[in-house]
């Protein structure tokens, strides 16, 4: 069954959480988030930026990483 729900999120815990969960199908954010660690995709998800910024804090690493799934941004 595909994913197919939506999450509005507006800080990197929702954010977090809402890429783990399995039933948002897209993952919408409501303002600029920085994110200190990587984020980890293991499912298929939308990533819809709306017009936001995804920063990442850390000088190490990368911002995103897609283990399995497929990430649309």
């Amino acid at each position: 069954m595909a994913a197919s729900g939506t999450a509005e999120v507006s800080t990197a815990a929702e954010l977090v959480s809402a890429i783990r969960e399995a039933s948002y199908g897209t993952v919408k954010l409501t303002s600029d988030i920085t994110i200190y660690t990587t984020l980890v995709v293991n499912r298929t998800v939308t990533l819809d930026l709306n017009g936001y910024v995804l920063k990442y804090g850390s000088s190490a690493g990368h911002v995103i990483t897609v283990s399995s799934g497929i990430l649309t941004i």
